[in-house]
């Protein structure tokens, strides 16, 4: 059986008020029981199942409460101090079961991406995923920029791949190649799981819906396709562009697809396929060559032919703002967990780091021999990836921009990189040599 715990480190808990918000529980309310488990039940939550095991922390600032699920009974964190303390099951796949005085009340819990919510009648508890770093008193331990060793590659495709990306509970790899198939890697060891051919031309970007069950495509033929990813079988075929696909993004909360190429960028509904409407660049050099969301939902970031970086708003398509600074082509665009900062990799050789906010630069990373065609930060946020055409990864510190170490291993162009959820894996592909590289730390 799986649990779910929670324990406040110097803090005193009592009962299920961290996960409500901190608002006192009357754990005599039938009414509130009654409450929590119609909230439990309802259809609006996402099945969350596979993706709950692992450490999640409150978002509260001031706040030290930690939430745990593991295989276990249970656990208990003990700063030395007796604690209170609640235990939490997986009662089904949308709804968390806590026992209070040997009774138990249930509550919808929702995962979207590394946010955990859930929800009760009398308030909200929010935490975030600790899987890129390991609390050791006050001082985090951050796995990814300890990546430092090639520890296995995988071949089959017959032509350079374009891009990776990780399953949302890390155990999956998608790698789409120019040899027109999309390829599914069991992580753990390696092995290919399964092989889609679905894209006459070739296959430029591939992208996991947040709750892993459906892999959007984007093909070289003009048209972004939906897989299911547990059988490999064809949802649909999303058409209408007139020009090969450079991009795929889901939002957040998996509802918006956005696809990006010489056309407008196009925003789908992810349910029925329609399309929910058009961005347009004004200018002659159109090309959107990378989509990015921000991890609210509300803002797309699209990265130019035209050397621009742009902001969008999702809700009507108005343009936000352009922070300006690149002297060419801007490959890859990417949000920080928090939201508040915009990496982008040019073929200036350049990386850029922005203020949301406000679009002003915070400073550029210096030193790449190539163009800078993919860049990917780390689930904790305090470590960026970019792959280059000079066969280089590398590992940057977010915070001030200083190089942390180069990955040599490619013989040709990294086309793109992209960490696991945890943080403890990075993925590279590039160029003709036509394999991709799993990294850790040895």
């Amino acid at each position: 059986m799986k649990y779910l715990v929670f324990a406040s480190l110097g803090i005193v808990v009592i009962g299920a008020a961290a996960a409500i918000g901190y608002q006192q529980y009357n754990k005599s309310s039938n009414s509130n029981t009654n409450s929590s488990t119609n909230a439990a039940n309802s259809n609006t939550a996402q099945p969350i199942k596979n993706n709950l095991i692992g450490t999640w922390i409150d978002t509260q600032p001031e706040s030290k409460i930690k939430l745990v699920i593991t295989e276990d009974e249970y656990t208990e964190f003990n700063d030395g101090k007796e604690q209170g303390r609640s235990r939490y099951r997986l009662a089904d796949e949308q709804t968390v079961e806590i026992m209070v005085l040997g009774k138990p009340v249930q509550f919808k819990a929702t995962v979207e991406g590394d946010n955990l919510t859930i929800i009760a009648s009398k308030g909200t508890g929010k935490y975030r995923r600790e899987s890129a770093s390991t609390a050791n008193g006050n001082q985090a331990v951050e796995t990814s920029s300890l990546i430092n060793k090639e520890i296995r590659s995988l071949e089959g495709h017959e032509l350079w791949v374009n891009s990776v990306a990780f399953s949302p509970d890390g155990k999956t790899l998608a790698s789409g190649s120019r040899d027109e198939t999309i390829k599914l890697w069991n992580v753990e060891n390696g092995t290919e799981v399964r092989s889609l051919s679905p894209h006459p031309d070739g296959v430029s970007s591939v992208a996991f819906s947040p709750d892993g069950k459906t892999l959007a495509s984007g093909g070289l033929d003009h048209t972004v396709k939906l897989w299911n990813v547990e059988d490999g079988t064809l949802i649909r075929t999303l058409t209408g562009s007139l020009s090969p696909i450079s991009s795929v993004a889901f939002s957040p909360d998996g509802k918006t697809l956005a696809s990006g190429s010489w056309d407008p960028i196009k925003l789908w509904n992810v349910e029925d396929g329609t399309l929910i409407r058009s961005i347009s660049i004004t200018g002659y050099y159109r090309q959107v060559l990378s989509l990015a969301f921000s991890p609210d939902g509300k803002t797309l970031a699209s990265g130019n032919y035209d050397h621009t970086v742009r902001l969008w708003k999702v809700e009507d398509g108005t343009e936000l703002r352009s922070p300006s600074g690149h002297f060419s082509r801007v490959h890859s665009v990417a949000f920080s967990p928090d939201g508040k900062t915009l990496a982008s990799g040019s073929e200036d050789r350049t990386i850029k780091l922005w203020n949301v906010e406000d679009g002003q630069l915070i400073r550029s990373l210096t030193g790449l021999l190539g163009t800078a065609y993919s860049v990917a930060f780390s689930p904790d946020g305090k470590t960026l990836a970019s792959g280059d055409d000079d066969e280089l990864i590398k590992l940057w510190k977010v915070e001030d921009g200083t190089e942390i170490r180069s990955l040599t291993g490619h013989s040709t162009g990294v086309s793109s990189v992209a960490f696991s959820p945890d943080g403890k894996t990075l993925a590279s592909c590039g160029g003709n040599v036509y394999t991709i590289k799993l990294w850790q730390k040895e």
